[in-house]
């Protein structure tokens, strides 16, 4: 049992992304938001507010608004 959880855990790691790509994706898309760089923030905050950021998600509704 152990050993599989050992096989399964980086699975699960590599097919979520990992947290540090995450955020590098969150920061590019904030940067370019505050540039006014909308669409660069718009292709690099979609898919990190899609995985339930909810700064992505915030900051993505202030630009809609």
């Amino acid at each position: 049992m152990v050993n599989r959880r050992i096989t399964i855990i980086p699975l699960l790691l590599a097919l979520c992304g990992s947290p540090q790509a995450l955020s590098a994706d969150f920061d590019k898309g904030f940067e370019a938001a505050q540039k006014g760089d909308y669409k660069t923030a718009l292709l690099e905050l979609t898919p990190v507010a899609e995985q339930g950021n909810n700064r992505a998600q915030y900051a993505l509704g202030v630009m809609y608004y």
